[in-house]
């Protein structure tokens, strides 16, 4: 009913931020199913793939003490409606992509290579990935709700995406703050 992948990277010799890649995997499922759903999906930051506002695709990012990074992606194929975890989840067949109709093995292999694709891009260029990603996170220009891991909550509009990755939200005050981790829920697009 989905596809679930682990993809591990030993990165050395580049002064990238490590933590950059759980967007940059991100980029690369995004990209992997413009295949299937051209131009539909979207990067939530930190972790998630939106299509038209649900969640298709979550990610998690894991570096461990000797410098390996882990990226569990699991992507929601063939799920009804009903077989989906909350409302706001959504699965390619709820997307009228019946599941006969998607090659699963295509779809993995392309979101492996442009898992590649997006790494190399890290290593040798993180502005221009920073641009990539950036261009596809629909999180940009929302005004969110940010639950930080201490549960203290923010709403603001969130501005930029910074080089490590972390998410500037501007709130309604005027002042500026950084989030590096947590979560934000979309409150109303931007204007």
């Amino acid at each position: 009913s989905a596809i679930l992948a682990s993809v591990l990277v030993r990165p050395s010799g580049t002064a990238s931020p490590l933590t950059l890649l759980a967007l940059a995997a991100g980029l690369a499922t995004v990209q992997a199913l413009d295949a299937v759903v051209p131009g539909r999906a979207t990067l939530k930051w930190p972790n998630d793939v939106l299509v038209d506002g649900h969640k298709l695709a979550g990610l998690l990012t894991q570096v461990a003490p000797t410098g390996e990074v882990v990226t569990g992606i699991g992507l929601n194929v063939s799920q009804t409606a009903a077989e989906l975890p909350t409302p706001q989840a959504t699965s390619l067949a709820t997307l009228d992509r019946p599941p006969n109709q998607v090659d699963r093995t295509g779809l993995a292999t392309g979101l492996l290579r442009a898992y590649a694709a997006v790494y190399q891009l890290w290593a040798l260029d993180p502005a221009g990935l920073l641009a990539a990603i950036s261009a596809r996170l629909g999180t940009l220009g929302q005004v969110v709700r940010a639950s930080q891991p201490d549960g203290t909550t923010q709403t603001g509009r969130a501005s930029r995406l910074l080089p490590d990755g972390a998410l500037e939200l501007a709130l309604p005050g005027g002042q500026i703050t950084v989030l590096r981790a947590g979560q934000v829920e979309h409150l109303r697009p931007a204007p």
